[in-house]
């Protein structure tokens, strides 16, 4: 979940609940706020902002780890062999 001032929210389309669009694609940007709030799973989601700190934060977890089911920074996975 981004954290953003209201005006922000409306200015990129309601960017900060992106992740309830992933959920179901048919939700407006502008009931994205209203259907996170009706889903009882997302009721308490990690935050970040825009701060310089978080958003260099969200840059040291860059991949995906299956097996942990969470990012992952790209130093806690292995090379692969080449094939």
């Amino acid at each position: 979940m981004m954290d953003m001032p209201p005006v922000m929210h409306w200015l990129t389309g309601n960017i900060g609940y992106h992740h309830v669009h992933h959920i179901n694609h048919r939700i407006p940007f502008y009931r994205l706020p209203e259907a996170m709030a009706a889903i009882p799973e997302l009721q308490n989601p990690r935050r970040t902002s825009l701060r310089p700190a978080d958003i260099r934060a969200c840059f040291q977890r860059t991949l995906w780890d299956p097996g942990k089911n969470r990012m992952v920074d790209s130093a806690a996975v292995a090379p692969r062999p080449a094939a």
